[in-house]
């Protein structure tokens, strides 16, 4: 996958592009002498596919691992809807948030570890002094571990989590964890679906379509039982409802904008407010960290 800055950029200019009137082709020809990095062999690729006459979405599924599946899927329905240059706009703005995220988790992280590699020169320091350099060792190796078991335990919850819906279970109803897994899962799903709301998609069908941006399995399942249901006729708030584990305010607003007329602007406000969320309470976080 392309850096998340990079496919930005990207969206930015073929947006920029396309409402300034250029055809698909010539947009992609343009972003070429831009020298995206992490783009330059896939843009190649997808304008020689466009040139020789095929949809910008099956030449872009050609380098899917590079766009991600969730862009070359957003636009492979708006493509049909004529509604590209919001894909375009919508996906830039999440890749800025995941990019601004990133960078800020990176630098917080930075602290933590100059502190951790103060202490063990301390440590080192002390040892030599009083020449017991097998208890510096010894410290060092306790320290390794504890970090390493961390990560460790860490990343397999997640991939437990992810995988099956008993883990998916267990983190979601973690404290805090859990709730920010949640919003950020939600905010995707929500941003997707008022995408292809005002793209005219049916409901089912930009659920089907917005479930592939979802990771855990739990989440997925129950998005998966809510679109049968909305085939039934039922509105989606009431289908999400029934499943029993999305937020009450997450169904309250899609509510009023299913009785309004504007679900799509409320999904829109949803994702925005989730989003929004999530970086305020990270960057408390990362404040911690720095203290």
């Amino acid at each position: 996958m392309a850096k998340n800055r990079d496919l930005a950029i990207f969206c930015q200019k073929m947006k920029l592009a396309l409402h300034s009137g250029f055809d698909i082709e010539h947009a992609l020809l343009i972003l070429q002498d831009e020298k995206i990095r992490d783009l330059g062999a896939a843009l190649k690729r997808t304008h020689e596919g466009v040139r020789r006459g095929m949809q910008l979405n099956a030449a872009m599924r050609k380098d899917e691992a590079v766009y991600t599946p969730t862009l070359v899927d957003m636009v492979y329905v708006t493509e049909q809807t004529g509604h590209m240059e919001l894909a375009f706009e919508r996906m830039a703005k999440r890749f800025e948030d995941k990019d601004s995220t990133k960078r800020k988790l990176i630098t917080s992280a930075i602290y933590p570890i100059i502190v951790a590699l103060v202490f063990l020169i301390a440590v080192f320091a002390v040892a030599a002094s009083w020449k017991i350099m097998g208890v510096a060792y010894a410290v060092a190796a306790v320290y390794a571990i504890v970090i390493v078991s961390a990560f460790s335990f860490f990343q397999a919850g997640k991939q437990l989590g992810r995988s099956t819906v008993f883990g998916g279970q267990i983190l979601l109803h973690i404290p805090i964890l859990g709730k920010n897994i949640m919003q950020s899962e939600l905010a995707d799903f929500a941003g997707n679906m008022a995408v292809f709301y005002s793209s005219g998609v049916d409901i089912d069908r930009g659920m089907e379509y917005s479930m592939k941006t979802i990771r855990y399995t739990l989440l997925r399942e129950k998005i998966a039982k809510a679109a049968k249901t909305v085939r039934k006729g039922i509105p989606l708030s009431d289908a999400l409802q029934m499943q029993g584990i999305f937020p009450p305010d997450l169904i309250h607003c899609l509510r009023i904008g299913e009785n309004s007329g504007n679900a799509d602007g409320m999904l829109q406000k949803i994702s925005e407010y989730y989003s929004t969320d999530l970086r305020n309470r990270r960057e408390i976080l990362m404040t911690v960290l720095r203290q």
